[in-house]
């Protein structure tokens, strides 16, 4: 964050969204895909320097709130992590225009933090909140603890729309068999009525012949 209070009411530039890739990343291994967004862009490509040697990971930049939805509507991040003041908005206001649209976990970083605001934050799903200045170790435990709780969680929330498809199927196969049930149990008490009458109907005729006998 680089003299937020100040350009908090100056128009975001238009600059389109960095990535920077690892220079060595076995293909068959998933890649995690990191967003940061700060209005410091020297400190932003620092940190995404960083986090993409150390973590092997693909790390895009953004320096407002405005350039990161671009960016994780274009391709979805694992995590993002942002600063709290930015030039159009600030971190919370970026969680909000995000949620139920991306499942993105969020790190947020501040100089400057309230208990308020961190507390917001946490609320609206924050997942950790680092205060600057901070050594690049504790940035990369942060955000390695991050993406392993995001991932875990991630395929929890696969798990449970398997089962729920699985127990969706279930009741349907249910529905279908018992609705087979009751037909199959219709059409055998309509035959055994056809048979019960049709007794009763040889029962008089047999009865008849013998009373004439």
């Amino acid at each position: 964050m680089r003299n937020n209070e100040h350009t908090r009411n100056r128009a975001p530039q238009a600059v389109p969204a960095t990535t920077i890739r690892p220079d060595h990343q076995p293909s068959h291994q998933h890649k995690a895909r990191l967003l940061i967004v700060e209005d410091d862009r020297d400190l932003a490509m620092l940190l995404a320097e960083h986090l993409a040697e150390t973590l092997q990971a693909d790390v895009t930049v953004a320096t407002n709130c405005r350039e990161a939805v671009d960016a994780e509507l274009n391709k979805p991040q694992d995590l993002i992590l942002a600063d709290l003041l930015l030039p159009d908005g600030d971190a919370t206001e970026l969680q909000r225009q995000l949620k139920g649209i991306s499942a993105a976990g969020f790190v947020l970083m501040s100089g400057v933090p309230t208990v308020n605001c961190v507390v917001e934050a946490m609320r609206l799903g924050a997942m950790d909140f680092l205060v600057k200045p901070f050594d690049l170790s504790q940035l990369t435990a942060t955000v390695s603890d991050a993406l392993a709780r995001h991932q875990n969680a991630s395929q929890m929330q696969v798990r449970y729309l398997r089962m729920r498809r699985l127990a969706k199927r279930i009741l349907k196969d249910r529905r279908e068999l018992r609705g087979r049930v009751d037909l199959v149990c219709r059409d055998l008490v309509q035959a055994y009525r056809r048979l019960a009458k049709r007794v009763v109907e040889l029962y008089e005729l047999y009865g008849y012949q013998q009373n004439n006998n």
